[in-house]
């Protein structure tokens, strides 16, 4: 029975697990974990499709941290199979290595011009330095100027366009800046310690989370199935619950929409199969002066999987999220407009001290894997 249940999580993503696992082990409590869809992981679920290949469901995830607490949890339930990632942005025919880097300089260029601007980065930034394209535009030396407005033209402006609704100018500075320009060689996207997919899938790994005595997962469960809110009391089936939730999915959802839907970007996932062995050169390579999808992945590159036979591609086309199709929320969209939105519905949670948030929708926030465990971690050790 229900009332048996101290906590009840909401969501079976990265935050939701995390902070099940903890507080069975660490709490002995006993939990009930609930999620709308038919499937554990978020949008990290992992599956093999009908060809026999490894498919990121809701686009690629590859893990990548520096944080020595989120690790040693997570090596519990995985090992990581050493993939390091690198993108290549398809710009008129010619595949740049991104973040933009010396290597990216060469090919765009061509040796006599990149010489000279190599030249010029290093005597003004230093070897191995990171610089903004912003800062490179609004940078005295016209050739430094030159290169800052051609990356901003070709790697920057359509892809951000294309990825966010709008053009660069009207997006977060935040967002435009996540990807720096590298005075270096250094061709791989991230920069963390650990890096890489789980061995056996992400899918595997949630399997694992949530494998424990204390924990019961009932999937195909939307909250309001079982829970109604009101009056600052918490009923589950007409009985009030005196438990406490943690809530990942999105905070609009929870109270109905009463004062509009948050806005979100999403994608429209797009899979191809070719009986061939490989696709493209590189996992992912972004197209960012040319299509309406924004990149291809191909996941044989990233899973280490060997079938000679077939490959299987994603091709990945943004759009608005509306609750009138079957999109998936994937991306906040920041502005202040957004912001004060999600704060009135923060704000109704006052009336509801049972409830926490945890996670990129329940938070409204352009969280990494990482990050999302690490802060369900120590909300879940608060809550001990």
């Amino acid at each position: 029975m229900l009332l048996d249940y101290q906590y009840v999580v909401v969501g079976c993503g990265f935050a939701g697990a995390t902070a099940a696992r903890i507080l069975a082990e660490q709490g002995n409590h006993n939990i009930l974990m609930i999620d709308k869809r038919s499937h554990l992981g978020g949008n990290s679920f992992d599956r093999i499709n009908q060809h026999g290949i490894a498919i990121h469901q809701y686009g690629p995830h590859i893990f990548h941290t520096d944080n020595e607490e989120v690790y040693a949890f997570l090596s519990r339930f995985t090992k990581l199979n050493g993939y390091i990632h690198s993108v290549e942005a398809k710009c008129h025919d010619v595949l740049l290595p991104v973040p933009f880097n010396l290597v990216s300089i060469q090919r765009a260029f061509g040796p006599e011009k990149a010489r000279i601007l190599e030249e010029k980065l290093l005597q003004t930034y230093g070897e191995n330095t990171k610089v903004s394209i912003f800062e490179l535009m609004n940078c005295e030396d016209p050739l430094l100027k030159e290169l800052g407005q051609f990356i901003y033209e070709n790697i920057y402006y359509y892809y951000t366009a294309k990825q966010w609704g709008n053009p660069p100018d009207a997006v977060s500075p935040k967002v435009l800046q996540r990807v720096p320009v590298q005075v270096s060689r250094y061709s791989q996207y991230f920069s963390a310690k650990y890096q890489g997919l789980p061995e056996k899938g992400y899918t595997d790994v949630f399997e694992k989370l949530v494998h424990h005595p204390k924990i019961n997962c009932a999937l195909n469960t939307p909250f309001d199935k079982l829970f109604s809110l009101k009056d600052g009391k918490i009923y589950f089936r007409n009985k009030m619950f005196e438990g406490t939730i943690l809530y990942t999915g999105s905070l609009d959802e929870l109270f109905h929409y009463q004062f509009g839907v948050l806005p979100y970007r999403s994608m429209r996932f797009c899979f191809e199969t070719y009986e061939r062995p490989w696709y493209q050169e590189k996992g992912v390579i972004n197209y960012t002066t040319s299509e309406k999808f924004t990149r291809i992945t191909e996941f044989k590159h990233m899973t280490g999987q060997d079938n000679p036979y077939a490959t299987t591609i994603l091709k990945e086309y943004p759009t608005n999220f509306n609750l009138s199709s079957d999109l998936v929320p994937c991306y906040p969209i920041a502005s202040p407009a957004s912001q004060s939105l999600y704060e009135k519905y923060k704000d109704l949670l006052a009336d509801y001290p049972q409830i926490h948030l945890a996670g990129r929708l329940a938070e409204y926030q352009y969280y990494d894997m990482d990050m999302v465990i690490y802060r369900a971690m120590q909300l879940a050790k608060s809550l001990l």
